[in-house]
């Protein structure tokens, strides 16, 4: 039994749960199949589980929890009576509708041993949870969850019963099994009785499993929750074989035909495959580029939301510099860095013979005015000096030596008058004997000293 088939075994023996019921669908299994697409019996399976009108069999209502939700769109036009969603919109969705029957296939543990974060997807569990919760709520509900098995099967058996207990309190559990069988049919005595003649009824059944395996292996455990369950003991599910092609005995039963005729029909029978190989392949190329597709309008949606949104026509941005003003602030940029790289240029093109030339003739300038600034100091002191010794004359020495001898025949003078009256002479005497010497001293400092002296005898003689 293929992966193709056990799809459809799982859900033939839980026919009863869900054909004719609200049901909501979560298998990455059957997405695969939805994606590639089964003709006959299995069709018509897949037609009745998933349906394709506006309101499916019965009135029945059905959601498919898809792992690729990018898939959506096309496996909407298909089947048009199936309302597709993301996984992590499921869990909405089972929460507002009313649901009588949910299907969910787990993921294969990925180690031996496995683990609940293995097993649930970001969506699924809470999915789980709210089915656990709405389960309550009505007794007619069923949950069904379907794990595939590894080689520790044990383990995964466990691994289900505690999910189960977790969830939902209980349920009971199924083990889907692959034996290998052969079927014989009784067709009766060659000489049929008359009195049997006519007479028609179901074939007894019977089952002998002596050759059989003692320990079967499973390949899928089903864990059913709610007061419904599919079957009690074993269950045995008839799937259709693979087709086989008609052989030449067949068609030479069917009608008589000549060699020509035959070469003939074999040669249609070609032409038919070749056509029919040709479509599979367009087919697939097809949906091949409806998946690339779909993913560019995923990935430009994805762009748009994370753009920023643009200003309506006439309206202006609310924060942040204006284009025109932004332009016209690089313009302006770019004309300076040209007005530089220009200027920069030009010096570096100067020679440096020039630039040396220039600097020696700047040199000298500034050394000639600071000669001319010393002599034209120079000139200034001298005319000072002159000026100073012209104002020195005899009237002035001789006011002063009055002033000695009026202070000093005064009779009436003070100690205090007495002391100042010494000390400008004393100061007198100095500037008189230092003058005889040869001294070096200017006519402003004498003129200074002199008039000092004169404040103070005039100070002494009082007015």
């Amino acid at each position: 039994m293929g992966d193709d088939r056990r799809w459809a075994a799982r859900y033939q023996f839980l026919d009863a749960l869900w054909r004719g019921r609200d049901r909501i669908v979560c298998d990455r299994e059957l997405e695969a199949v939805l994606h590639a697409g089964v003709e006959g019996p299995l069709g018509e399976l897949l037609a009745a589980l998933i349906p394709g009108g506006s309101s499916g069999q019965k009135g029945e209502r059905a959601w498919v929890a898809l792992h690729n939700d990018r898939r959506a769109a096309s496996f909407a036009r298909e089947r048009s009576g199936t309302v597709f969603v993301s996984v992590e919109e499921s869990a909405e969705i089972a929460s507002d509708e009313g649901w009588q029957v949910a299907l969910v296939h787990l993921g294969s543990p990925g180690s031996e041993s496995g683990s609940r974060s293995e097993l649930l997807g970001a969506g699924v569990e809470t999915l789980l949870e709210v089915l656990g919760e709405r389960l309550e709520d009505d007794p007619e509900r069923s949950v069904v969850l379907s794990l595939p098995c590894t080689s520790d099967e044990d383990a995964c058996y466990e691994l289900l019963a505690e999910l189960v207990e977790e969830l939902f309190g209980d349920g009971r559990i199924y083990g889907l099994n692959r034996p290998a069988m052969a079927a014989f049919y009784d067709f009766g005595p060659v000489l049929e009785p008359e009195d049997q003649a006519g007479q028609t009824g179901e074939a007894d059944i019977e089952v002998d499993n002596s050759l059989g395996s003692e320990s079967p292996r499973f390949e899928v455990f089903i864990a059913v929750v709610g007061a419904r369950i599919p079957g009690e003991g074993v269950t045995f599910i008839e799937l259709p074989g693979p087709s086989a092609e008609p052989s030449a005995a067949e068609l030479g039963r069917a009608a008589p035909a000549t060699d020509d005729e035959l070469a003939s029909l074999r040669a249609q029978l070609a032409e038919a495959k070749r056509r029919g190989d040709l479509h599979a392949i367009e087919r697939q190329s097809l949906l091949e580029k409806l998946e690339q597709a779909e993913d560019r309008i995923a990935n430009l949606e994805d762009q748009l939301a994370e753009a920023p949104e643009r200003p309506e026509p006439g309206e202006s941005p609310t924060t942040g510099p204006r284009l025109d003003e932004l332009l016209a602030r690089e313009q302006t940029l770019r004309w300076e860095l040209e007005r530089m790289r220009g200027e920069l240029e030009r010096l570096e093109a100067r020679p440096v013979e020039e630039l040396e030339a220039e600097l020696a003739s700047l040199r000298a300038e500034l050394e000639q005015a600071q000669s001319d600034l010393e002599l034209s100091a120079e000139a200034s002191l001298a005319e000072a000096d002159g000026a100073d010794e012209d104002e020195l004359d005899d009237e002035t020495l001789a006011e002063l030596a009055q002033m000695l001898v009026d202070a000093e025949q005064t009779d009436e003078s003070t100690p205090a008058q007495l002391r100042e009256w010494r000390r400008a002479r004393a100061r007198l005497e100095h500037l008189l004997r230092k003058l005889e010497r040869g001294g070096r001293l200017s006519a402003l400092e004498l003129h200074r000293e002199l008039v000092q002296l004169k404040s103070s005898l005039s100070s002494i003689a009082g007015p």
